[in-house]
């Protein structure tokens, strides 16, 4: 599987934003570099998935968690019960950063690069525990160690306009390196969308820096590609009902692979980790029967949220017009006896029907 892209985490921040405000009830160690932290709020329960250096994103599946391990033991102990008070990117690094109120300003921070890491850290940057640690000339990491950030590009993704473009396109220009190798190292956005910029340039991504011709083409491309990311059109790729990818926006050099298009990112990484993380083997009937039974849960899930959302939606609108619908119910107890159409024509709301003898007064609300 693919490390997860610099843009893919920025999309994915931004979709976290909801879980900001909870509070962290429980966190799980799942083993392989995997990891369950559950949130609580009066809106309800958040659960993010954390798969290092693949995956992070909303989920509603529940893998069964044996004994906990050293790890989870010293994140519960520090980070359990606390309200969750900002989730960030580190410029466009692979680095999370979890920040809690109340002292000592814990961090949690998640490294999505190379082997993965998460880090508990304090206010300081101080790390008390971490999941790996890491031995290196330029840099370690180990318990009563400050923690160090590794070099960044300091890329604003967000931000990105035909100027800093132009910049970075002249720069490649002069490399003998090839194009994708020197672009990465001045917008590390992910090779996957490096090379769809180039290919919608016609350039061959193979080519070398000093080759490229048609830098305005390549500019153009790239400054509407940082446009698309402020509204990402998740997708995954299939092939003969495999998976083979996934993206925030379209792929052109899978336009002959089925595309399935999902409405976040969180739910586009559901879907393609899916086997993954239920160790499904597709030669076994029994596990087949068990996807089929997951599927269903799921789109049960889905349908329920949605269905939570249009309640909620409609008990809005029911609040906001509660003074007109008590002043109807007022008018009509004095009255006692009035007709649907002098309801309408006094109250300027739509009465549907009005039953004086059973009590039940129908309105529509636009």
């Amino acid at each position: 599987m693919r490390q997860i892209a610099a843009i893919e985490i920025n999309a994915i921040v931004k979709e976290l934003q909801e879980v900001v405000g909870s509070y962290l009830k429980k966190f799980y160690d799942l083993g392989d570099n995997s990891y369950r932290l559950l949130f609580s709020s009066t809106a309800g329960n958040k659960i993010i998935y954390i798969k290092l250096t693949q995956a992070m994103n909303l989920t509603n599946i529940v893998e069964e968690v044996e004994e906990p391990t050293n790890f989870a033991k010293g994140v519960r102990k520090r980070l359990l019960g606390r309200k969750l008070k900002r989730i960030d990117q580190r410029y466009s690094d692979r680095i999370v950063i979890f920040e809690f109120e109340g002292e000592p300003g814990y961090k949690l921070i998640v490294e999505m690069f190379g082997k993965g890491n998460m880090i508990i850290t304090d206010s300081e940057y101080n790390i008390e525990i971490l999941s790996n640690s890491l031995h290196q000339k330029e840099r370690a990491l180990a318990p009563h160690v400050i923690y160090q950030f590794p070099p960044s590009i300091k890329v604003d993704i967000d931000n990105m306009q035909e100027p800093q473009v132009t910049e970075i396109i002249n720069t490649v220009m002069k490399s003998k390196e090839r194009i994708i190798k020197e672009l990465s190292r001045s917008v590390d956005i992910g090779p996957v969308y490096l090379e769809d910029v180039l290919i919608r340039s016609g350039v061959d991504p193979k080519s070398k820096g000093v080759d490229l011709k048609l830098e305005k083409s390549v500019i153009r491309n790239m400054v509407s590609f940082f446009r698309q990311l402020k509204a990402p059109k998740p997708v995954a790729y299939l092939k003969n009902g495999e998976f083979v990818d996934y993206a925030i926006v379209p792929i052109e050099k899978y336009k002959e692979c089925e595309a399935k298009n999902y409405e976040t990112v969180s739910k586009a990484l559901e879907a393609f980790y899916l086997e993954s993380r239920t160790k499904l083997d597709k030669n076994d009937d029994e596990v087949r029967e068990k996807q089929a039974n997951l599927d269903k849960q799921l789109k049960l899930i889905e349908e329920l949220t949605l269905t939570e959302k249009q309640d909620a939606e409609k008990g809005h609108k029911v609040m906001s017009n509660m003074h007109q619908i008590n002043e109807i119910i007022n008018y009509i107890n004095e009255k006692r006896r009035v007709t649907v159409e002098e309801l309408n024509e006094k109250f300027h709301i739509k009465v549907k029907s009005l039953d004086l003898k059973n009590k039940l007064l129908t309105i529509e609300i636009e």
